[in-house]
């Protein structure tokens, strides 16, 4: 499976794609992103001099209040891949935190904390094939997110590629469990626009964006 400048690694369906936005992103406050696709419920008040009536109004069933919770989110360089033995990740890699992928099935060795989801500028929910989060990266961050992403794309030690591939992969970590690892196939991928995936649905990718937004 292959995108602009990135490749989902085998055994999860994830993606993190360039986006068509380029230059990087005014080093602004997480909190002023908009998100898209978010819902949420509304209740009005309404008073007169004859009498006192409150009504509330309620959206449509279909409409889902998202609470979101701020959440950890690295970006750390895959060393190794391999299946969990008796629930546990000990055999997989020489080095570096080992770490279970969010379904349980896969386990990562992976590096240091290359940036994370401070470093972020914008985080917004898009619907196309799937639900999606695009990303930016904050101007004064994008030489350090670079710097993590290049390494991985040169494939050397610190961030090594498969002997499939040629390429290295960078962990999206959240809350300690990986949630995708996808190659990284071009250079300075944090200088434009990327995209998160990972099986994600309407809701969890909106709470996931504003999450990341602040």
């Amino acid at each position: 499976m292959g995108i602009s400048k990135v490749m989902a690694a085998a055994g999860l369906v994830a993606v993190l794609a360039a986006g068509c936005s380029s230059g990087g992103s005014s080093d602004r406050d997480p909190g002023s992103t908009t998100t898209s696709g978010r819902s949420s419920t509304s209740t009005s008040t309404t008073s007169s001099t004859t009498s006192s009536t409150t009504t509330t109004s309620t959206p449509p069933e279909s409409e889902t209040t998202i609470a979101a919770q701020k959440i950890q989110l690295d970006f750390r360089p895959v060393l190794a891949v391999g299946a969990p033995v008796n629930g546990t990740c000990d055999s997989v890699g020489d080095a570096g935190d080992r770490l279970l992928s969010e379904d349980g099935a896969l386990c990562y060795a992976v590096g240091p904390v290359g940036f994370t989801g401070e470093d972020l500028a914008t985080a917004e929910a898009t619907l196309q094939n799937e639900w999606s989060v695009a990303v930016t990266v904050r101007r004064s961050k994008i030489d350090q997110a670079n710097d993590t992403f290049n390494a991985c794309y040169q494939g050397g030690a610190t961030c090594p590629a498969p002997s499939s591939y040629e390429h290295g992969a960078i962990a999206i970590v959240v809350d300690g469990k990986v949630l995708s690892a996808p190659a990284v196939n071009g250079p300075d991928l944090a200088s434009e626009t990327f995209t998160i995936t990972g099986n994600l649905t309407r809701d969890s990718a909106t709470t996931l964006a504003h999450s990341l937004g602040g």
